[in-house]
């Protein structure tokens, strides 16, 4: 039985691991930057083959595909490849596909296959689950569905192409007002928009009504170096615009304040370094993140007058996640393995999703953010 045919956004604080998993699942594959294996085993049956997109030491690993067993456990273990010049990047996505005879269970997330980001911890994650029919002869064939491309063509970038070619059996008509948007790590020409804050432009143009201006509130846990020229590019990326002379956006991150008043051992993976923040010149940007628990949550509000949509995946707010533009801007480098999905929607609907107070106050001027490293 589909539970999820028209798609709902979860949080970890709602729903169990192992209540993922359908009902007669017959294999499944997940993606993640770092996996509990022991863990994972233990919330799927046996029974049931995995495929596991794993991130790995560049150094002493090389990228390619591993097949075997663990007990009665089917295992094919996939280290998506990296470019030889990068001497940076990460296989951040967190992508989780359960087969079924009668439908594909399709869940983008933020968090990572640990129990502490679902089961056990007190982090709040958010997750996108839907359900997909099993493809019948007088539906539209998958090809024709966009929604259908970018999974397939996301998993062929990792190195699971025969995976691929299994969710092609399922009818993807239902999606609705959704698009994924990925990255992937390498140099991508400005003309291609398929991939990091290229792709997400693209999408940002279908949705947007004709003049209509957005406002974009980004959260995250992990924050790099943000400097205003790439946050500028990245507004007017969104806004479909050459150069902008103001800009609206905002960053939402926990202050220092809140995590010492909820307790600092819950914000361990939560992280924005002192020589970035002594850096940066988006102080201003910064805005508090009032939530009811600490959030491991990757999320960007887009807001205009007429216009609105939610991404919601890996991606924090980084460069190494979207990409950043050379010097010529006639190209966009990107680090990391990435995945989210960017739902369109009146703010009605979106806000009451969210996991923090929207609209977010500023930080006060005696407001610093969280830093592990001044207390750990």
């Amino acid at each position: 039985i589909m539970e999820y045919p028209d798609g709902k956004v979860l949080y970890t604080s709602n729903i169990k691991f192992s209540q993922l998993c359908p009902p007669g699942t017959s294999m499944a594959l997940f993606s993640s930057y770092c996996i509990d294996h022991d863990w994972l085993f233990a919330q799927v049956p046996a029974n049931i083959p995995l495929w596991i997109i794993i991130d790995y030491d560049k150094v002493r690993e090389q990228a390619g595909i591993s097949s075997g067993r663990i007990g009665k456990r089917q295992l094919v273990v996939i280290r998506p490849p990296f470019p030889a010049y990068m001497n940076y990047g990460i296989m951040h996505a967190k992508l989780m596909l359960y087969v079924t005879d009668t439908f594909l269970r399709v869940i983008v997330s933020s968090g990572n296959l640990v129990p502490y980001d679902y089961d056990e911890g007190p982090i709040q994650n958010i997750l996108h689950v839907q359900d997909f029919p099993f493809l019948m002869a007088q539906h539209v064939p998958s090809d024709s569905n966009a929604f259908y491309r970018d999974l397939s063509t996301f998993l062929e970038k990792l190195g699971a192409k025969d995976f691929s070619a299994i969710i092609r059996k399922y009818d993807y008509s239902r999606i609705g007002a959704k698009r994924l948007v990925f990255s992937i790590p390498g140099t991508h020409f400005l003309n291609e928009k398929t991939s990091g804050l290229e792709m997400l432009a693209r999408i940002c143009s279908d949705f947007k009504k004709p003049g209509d201006k957005l406002s974009l509130t980004a959260q995250g846990s992990s924050l790099g170096k943000i400097m205003l020229p790439w946050v500028r590019k990245f507004y007017e990326k969104a806004n479909n615009q050459a150069t902008s002379k103001d800009y609206d956006l905002k960053i939402v991150f926990p202050t220092e304040s809140f995590a010492k008043a909820y307790g600092m051992e819950a914000f361990g993976t939560i992280f924005c370094f002192k020589e970035n923040w002594m850096k940066t010149d988006c102080k201003g940007l910064f805005h508090k993140c009032a939530s009811v628990s600490p959030l491991h949550t990757k999320i960007i509000v887009f807001e205009g007058s007429q216009s609105s949509f939610l991404y919601l995946g890996s991606h924090n707010f980084t460069q190494a996640a979207w990409g950043r533009y050379t010097n010529a801007h006639d190209k966009l480098m990107i680090n990391n393995y990435e995945l989210g999905i960017v739902i369109d929607g009146p703010l009605s609907d979106i806000v009451p999703k969210l996991p923090f107070k929207y609209p977010p106050e500023p930080y006060e001027a005696t407001d610093l953010p969280w830093i592990q490293e001044n207390h750990f």
